[in-house]
């Protein structure tokens, strides 16, 4: 490879800037594992068969739980908000 196309080629591959997969995007297989859980609750009762779990196999419930429950959010945040927002500045 020559010096120059090396200069183009980025370590994490492709030449081209915001080549390949964006951030946060899940695989196709990661969808269809989560749509098969998805439907396997649903198939043994679905919210009914959770609270029944939570009740036999506790442990195991939280566990699910302390999953699905974001992890605590630690934010110094600096500077001034000026009210009311001016338009455009949020999203």
């Amino acid at each position: 490879m020559s010096d120059e196309t090396k200069s183009k080629v980025s370590r994490h591959g492709g030449a081209r800037p915001n080549a390949g997969r964006k951030k946060g995007v899940p695989t196709q297989v990661t969808q269809d594992i989560r749509q098969m859980i998805k439907d396997s609750l649903e198939g043994v009762g679905g919210m009914d068969y959770l609270m029944r779990q939570a009740e036999t196999n506790p442990v195991a419930f939280m566990g699910l739980i302390g999953k699905i429950i974001p992890k605590e959010v630690e934010a110094h945040v600096t500077g001034e908000i000026s009210w009311p927002v001016p338009k455009g500045k949020l999203g």
